[in-house]
């Protein structure tokens, strides 16, 4: 009888082993495969390391000269300053210039705030719970820094008109005090005093964006202590309604905003750094997300961006992944969806990146701040040469 009593056993053991297996595969189904060399390598050259000062967290790449070539403002995060850097035009960067902002300056955003047709800056700062702006000169340089209060630590700034008057609003994530500051501007670089709206826990980056398609600038943070981000749908008169938490993974740290299935509705990507993935949800354009579908970058991923890298019209991602100093591009197949992730080696600690045509090849080239090595890599997109 005891034998008998094994026999019955195995069989049930059998199918719970088949049960579990079972639910195992679809369980990874919705993650692309552990990190491994995709059978081809976009053609990028080996990363140039450029010396930086401080920590560089954060990146804004535009013409600020208007000479036609793309130059690089850096954040460097502990210091009081922020960096200028002149692009050369071709894949090079040459004359660097400092301007003071604050204590510990984090994100760094560009956008023309005063409708005079030059590009301004806005930098948050988590020490001294301010926005910095600095307009824009023209010819490269700009104003002093102006300063304008929000909440607690903000560690991630961005812009949109949010109450429709076609002037450019500024908006910051503030980790410590769970809320997000909405600056209006008045048309002039100059804003008013920040109004506050509540999100889950520790907001640690922030996107804008029009999510239910109504011509309103809606708002996205990811927030790392929650394990979700939120979603604030704009009013059209400088409000938002209160805040829907959708789950993400472990340690959401940053956000970021594009149609990558190319169904006219704006889908968002969060990079999971303690997880080591990278998800996208899909906008259905009413203001709701479907569930996220996991891809793999590698270790400590932190920042993602997107654009066409590989030039056949669909959007692809470049992610930093902070535990491993390198950079993976994951090339966009038109619906949703993501190849095997490319890996290039950048510098230490790689935080930021932003892709521009450096070089005026008419493809894009990949721009990382390294905080660790406190160094700036450039690696040229080679695919049109």
């Amino acid at each position: 009888m005891k034998h008998a009593g094994r026999i019955l056993l195995f069989p049930c053991l059998l199918a719970a082993m088949v049960l579990a297996i079972s639910c195992f595969e679809d369980d990874i189904s919705k993650t692309a495969a552990d990190p491994a060399e995709p059978p081809f390598r976009l053609p990028f050259s080996q990363a140039v390391n450029y010396t930086n000062c401080c920590g560089p967290g954060s990146l804004c790449l535009e013409d600020f000269d208007d000479d036609g070539v793309i130059d690089l403002a850096v954040s460097n995060t502990i210091s009081a300053n922020i960096s200028i850097i002149r692009g050369t035009g071709d894949g090079t960067i040459g004359l660097q210039v400092k301007y003071g902002v604050g204590t510990y300056s984090s994100e760094i955003h560009g956008c023309d705030l005063d409708g005079n047709g030059i590009i301004d800056l806005a930098v948050s700062d988590r020490m001294a719970n301010s926005i910095f702006v600095l307009t824009g000169n023209g010819g490269g340089t700009f104003a002093a820094a102006v300063e304008y209060g929000v909440g607690r630590s903000p560690r991630s700034v961005c812009s949109g008109d949010f109450n429709g008057d076609t002037y450019l609003d500024l908006v910051s994530a503030n980790m410590e005090s769970n809320n997000v500051s909405v600056l209006l501007g008045y048309g002039d670089g100059t804003f008013a005093p920040a109004d506050s709206f509540e999100v889950d826990r520790w907001p640690r980056s922030i996107c804008a964006c029009d999510l239910d398609n109504d011509g309103n600038e809606d708002l996205a943070t990811a927030n790392e202590f929650g394990h979700s981000f939120s979603v604030l749908l704009g009013q059209g008169d400088g409000t938002f309604a209160a805040a829907v938490n959708y789950p993400a993974g472990n340690g959401p740290y940053s956000i970021h905003a594009a149609d990558f299935d190319a169904d006219g509705n704006i889908d968002i990507v969060v990079t999971d750094q303690y997880d080591d993935i990278v998800t996208i949800y899909s906008g259905i354009g009413d203001g709701t997300l479907e569930d996220g579908v996991h891809f793999r970058s590698w270790r400590g991923p932190c920042s993602a961006s997107s654009g066409d890298i590989d030039g056949d019209g669909n959007l692809d991602l470049a992610v930093t992944n902070w535990n491993t100093d390198d950079m993976a591009i994951l090339l966009g197949d038109g619906m949703g969806k993501f190849r095997s992730p490319m890996y290039y080696k950048v510098g230490d600690g790689p935080h930021s990146v932003k892709c521009a045509d450096l070089d005026g090849d008419g493809d894009l080239d990949i721009v990382t701040a390294n905080s660790i090595s406190d160094e700036i890599s450039i690696l040229l997109n080679e695919t049109n040469d």
